[in-house]
C-alpha cells in the first residue's frame, strides 16, 4: 500500500495535518523528498541538540564552491515527518536524485511563470488571500479527515498540471523519474504501508508510477553524470531561509509561521502582543488596550476585504495604525522580529564532521566569541589586545579574514592612526559563510595552518610593493610569524629595485605600523627594521625630483601620503631617519618648482620642530606674498601651512596680521576664487580652534596687531613630572 502526501514546502498548516495523517495511516516505510545519499545525516534527525532551523549543507569533494544548502524550520512538513518516523524508528528514505546530477537543458516552454513559480500562492491570491498559509488553513483545515485532505491536493495538483500550457523541465523530469524508481524499490523490499512526502507539485507524477514504466524512468536516468557529495549538518538562522533555497521554496515570513504552526487558534492576539511589547522597549504606546483595540481592527480588516480570518497583512496594518500612529518606519523592529524573525539554530559537535569546522567552532567558543557567532544581528566589538582572550579573538577574525570569511569587519578608525591596544569590529554571522569555511579546508585542518597555508600561497603570487605592505599588515595581526622572513626578503627583493618613490612613500608607514603594531602585540617584528631603514633615506633623496612640476591632483595626493610618512617617523623614533628627514623637508622648502602645498607643509614641520624661528617663518611668508604669481597659489601654500590645526595662527599675531592684510588687498573676482581652498583649510580646525579664531576677528580692528596672550608662570618641577610621562609614552 502507497500513499502520497503533497505538502507546501515550509507550511506549518502541511505540518500540522502531515502529523496527524501519518499517525492515522501508521507507515512502516517514509520516503522524503530530499537527495539520495543524505541517510547517515537523516539518522540523527531525532538528536536532541539538533535544533531548527538547521540545514543540510552538501558539497561536492572536487568543487567546494558548487555546494547547496537544505534548509528546515521547525514548521517544515519533512521536518515533521522526519521526527515523527525517527521516533517510530520507521525507516527514512531519502527519494530524490543526489545533489550534482547534471541533466541537460531543455529547448521548451520553461519560463517560470507566476502560477509555476509558485501554484498555492496563485491559488490563494485568486482566493483573497495575500498569505497562502493562511488559505491553506481556511481551505483544508476544515476537513475533518487527515487523509482526504491530501485526496484534495493531489486531485487539485493534477488539474493545474494538466491545465498549464508547460514543458517540466527536464531536471524536473529526472528528478521524478528517480522518484518513481525509489518508490519501486521500497515496495521491492517488502514495505507494505509507504508514505511519501512530496512537495505538491510532484503527486500527480508519483501517485501514477504503475502506470509508467520502470524501463521509461531508467532511461530517462541514464547516462546523467554524477560526483559524490559530502554531507554535514550546519546552523540555520530566519534570515536565511529565503525563497527558493535548496529544493524548497522559502518563506518571506519565517517568525509569523511559527506562531501559525505552534498557536493557529489565538495567532491574531499573540502576534499583536508581542508586536506591542516590542514596541514599548522602543518608547511606544502599546498599553493591553492598544493591543486589544489593534485585534479588533485586524479583525475589521479582513471583512472589508471580504477575508474569512485576519491575515498578516491585517495584523500589519493594524499595529501601524494602534501602535506606531501611522509611522511605518516604527514598524521595521515588528517586522525584522515578528515576521522575519531571528532565530538562530544549532548543530551538536558530534555532527561536525570537517575538522577545520571543527577548529573553528572550538576557537569561537576559546576566544568567548559564542554569543557573537550566535547572534543574527550584527555585533560591535571592542578588542583590548593587552588582554590574552581577546587577543585571541582578533586573530581568529584576521586569520579568518585571509581565509575569505568576512564575519568580522575591521571599523575604521583615524587616517593617521598607527596602531594602539585597541581594535573595534562589527561581527555579523551568516549561515552561508559555512561553505567558505568548508572551501578553507583544502589549506589546512585547523583555522591557524589554513590561514598560513593561505597567506603562503597569496605571497608566492604577489609581485607589488604595495600588495605586499598589505599581506605584511594581515600577517602580523594574524600571528603568522612562520611568514615573516619570506616576507621581509621577497619586500627586500622587490625595494631594492623598484624606482618609484610614490610606491616606497605608501610602504613606509605601513612597515613602521606593522613594527610598532606588531610590538604591542608580541609579534616577532624585528626583520622589518633593516627595510625601514633601507628604503627611508632612498625616500629622502628622491622625494624633491617627484614632487617638482607635478599637477595639483598628484601634488594633493603625495601631500597626503608625505604626512603619513612624517607621523610614521615620528612613531619610529629612530634619530638618523629624523635628521635625514629634516633634511630632506628643508629641500622640499627651498626649491620653488615643489608644489606649493607640499612646501607650505614642509615649512610647517620645519617651524614646528624649531627648525625655523618665528622671524625667519614671518620674513618667509611675506616672501611668497610678493613672489606668488596668484593668490591661488599662496592659498595652496596656506594651506600646507595650516595643515590640521589653527593655533599658529592663534598663538602668533604676526602669522593672523600678515594674512588678514593679505586677503584685505584682494579684489572681490581673487577672493571668490581662493574662497573654497580657505574654506578647506579651516574646516579640518578644530571646534575650539575656530570658535576662538571668530572671536579673534570680531574683535579686532583692521590695521591693529593682535595682543600675545599673558604669559603663564610654569612650575618647572611639576612640569618636570608630566614631561617625563609623555617622554614615556612617545617613547622618546
Amino acid at each position: 500500500m502507497l500513499k502520497v502526501f503533497g505538502i507546501r514546502h515550509h507550511g506549518p498548516g502541511s505540518a500540522k495535518r502531515l502529523v496527524k495523517a501519518l499517525k492515522e495511516y501508521q507507515p512502516d516505510c517514509l520516503l522524503v523528498e530530499l537527495p539520495a545519499g543524505t541517510e547517515k545525516a537523516l539518522a540523527h534527525i531525532n538528536n536532541p541538540e539538533l535544533k531548527p532551523p538547521v540545514a543540510l549543507l552538501l558539497y561536492p569533494k572536487k568543487d567546494l564552491e558548487s555546494g547547496s544548502f537544505l534548509p528546515f524550520a521547525e514548521f517544515s512538513p519533512e521536518w515533521q515527518a522526519m521526527k515523527y518516523a525517527s521516533k517510530k524508528e520507521i525507516p527514512i528514505i531519502p527519494m530524490d536524485l543526489r545533489m550534482g546530477i547534471q541533466v541537460p537543458k531543455s529547448s521548451g516552454n520553461t519560463s517560470r511563470t507566476a502560477i509555476r513559480k509558485d501554484p498555492m500562492g496563485y491559488l490563494a491570491k485568486l482566493a483573497g488571500f495575500e498569505d497562502s498559509e493562511r488559505w491553506w488553513d481556511a481551505t483544508f483545515e476544515q476537513e475533518e479527515d487527515d487523509l482526504r485532505v491530501f485526496d484534495m491536493i493531489e486531485e487539485m495538483t493534477k488539474v493545474l498540471r494538466e491545465g498549464i500550457l508547460f514543458d517540466e523541465p527536464p531536471l524536473n523530469i529526472a528528478r521524478e523519474a528517480f522518484m518513481r524508481q525509489t518508490i519501486r524499490k521500497a515496495i521491492k523490499d517488502a514495505y507494505h504501508k509507504i508514505a511519501v512526502v512530496c512537495g505538491a507539485w510532484h503527486t500527480p507524477a508519483l501517485i501514477q508510477w504503475e502506470n509508467i514504466s520502470a524501463k521509461s524512468d531508467a532511461s530517462r536516468l541514464r547516462g546523467l553524470k554524477k560526483e559524490a557529495y559530502e554531507v554535514s549538518w550546519i546552523p540555520w538562522n530566519y534570515e536565511r531561509l529565503s525563497f527558493y533555497s535548496g529544493y524548497g521554496a522559502g518563506v518571506v515570513s519565517p517568525a509569523w509561521y511559527e506562531l501559525l504552526f505552534r498557536y493557529k487558534n489565538s495567532i491574531s492576539a499573540r502576534w499583536l502582543s508581542k508586536a506591542g511589547r516590542l514596541l514599548r522597549t522602543e518608547g511606544q504606546d502599546a498599553a493591553p488596550a492598544n493591543i486589544l483595540e489593534a485585534v479588533r481592527l485586524s479583525e475589521t480588516l479582513s471583512a472589508l476585504r471580504d477575508k474569512p480570518i485576519p491575515g498578516l497583512s491585517e495584523l500589519s496594518d493594524a499595529a501601524i495604525t494602534v501602535f506606531c500612529r501611522g509611522d511605518s518606519k516604527l514598524f521595521e523592529l515588528v517586522n525584522r522580529k515578528l515576521i522575519i524573525g531571528q532565530k538562530t539554530g544549532k548543530v551538536p559537535e558530534s555532527l561536525t564532521t570537517i575538522p577545520l569546522q571543527k577548529d573553528f567552532e572550538q576557537q569561537i567558543k576559546t576566544a568567548r566569541l559564542s554569543a557573537a557567532y550566535k547572534s543574527t544581528e550584527a555585533v560591535r566589538k571592542e578588542l583590548d589586545l593587552r588582554k590574552n582572550t581577546q587577543l585571541l579573538a582578533s586573530k581568529l577574525l584576521h586569520r579568518l579574514n585571509i581565509l575569505e570569511v568576512p564575519w568580522g569587519k575591521p571599523m575604521k578608525g583615524s587616517q593617521f592612526k598607527t596602531g594602539s591596544f585597541s581594535e573595534k569590529w562589527k561581527l555579523k554571522w551568516v549561515p552561508d559563510y559555512i561553505i567558505r569555511v568548508v572551501q578553507a579546508a583544502i589549506y589546512g585542518n585547523t583555522v591557524e595552518e589554513a590561514a598560513f597555508n593561505k597567506m603562503k600561497e597569496n605571497l608566492q603570487t604577489t609581485e607589488a610593493l604595495g600588495e605586499l605592505g598589505i599581506l605584511m599588515d594581515q600577517i602580523i595581526k594574524a600571528d603568522l610569524p612562520g611568514l615573516v622572513s619570506d616576507l621581509t626578503r621577497k619586500m627586500q627583493e622587490i625595494a631594492a629595485v623598484t624606482k618609484d618613490i610614490v610606491t616606497l612613500i605608501d610602504a613606509l608607514p605601513k612597515l613602521v605600523q606593522v613594527y610598532k603594531y606588531g610590538n604591542q602585540r608580541n609579534s616577532e617584528v624585528h626583520f622589518f627594521q633593516e627595510i625601514i631603514e633601507e628604503i627611508g633615506p632612498r625616500i629622502f633623496v628622491g622625494l624633491p625630483s617627484t614632487c617638482s612640476g607635478i599637477e595639483e591632483e598628484l601634488a594633493k595626493e603625495i601631500y597626503t601620503k608625505l604626512i603619513r610618512v612624517h607621523h610614521a617617523l615620528q612613531l619610529y623614533n629612530n634619530s638618523a631617519l629624523k635628521s635625514q628627514w629634516q633634511i630632506s623637508l628643508k629641500t622640499l622648502a627651498g626649491i620653488s618648482s615643489i608644489h606649493f602645498i607640499i612646501q607650505g607643509w614642509a615649512w610647517r614641520i620645519l617651524f614646528d620642530q624649531g627648525m625655523v624661528d618665528i622671524n625667519l617663518m614671518e620674513k618667509t611668508i611675506r616672501g611668497y606674498l610678493n613672489t606668488t604669481k596668484s593668490p591661488l597659489d599662496f592659498t595652496m601654500w596656506l594651506e600646507g601651512f595650516l595643515n590640521g590645526s589653527g593655533l599658529l595662527l592663534i598663538h602668533n599675531p604676526g602669522f593672523w596680521t600678515l594674512l588678514d592684510n593679505w586677503i584685505m588687498s584682494l579684489s572681490e573676482i581673487q577672493f571668490k576664487t581662493i574662497l573654497p581652498v580657505l574654506r578647506r583649510t579651516f574646516s579640518n580646525f578644530q571646534e575650539p580652534e575656530r570658535k576662538k579664531m571668530l572671536s579673534i576677528a570680531q574683535n579686532w580692528q583692521p590695521g591693529e596687531k593682535i595682543k600675545k596672550q599673558e604669559e603663564i608662570e610654569i612650575d618647572e618641577k611639576q612640569a618636570e613630572i608630566a614631561l617625563q610621562a609623555v617622554r614615556k609614552l612617545l617613547e622618546i
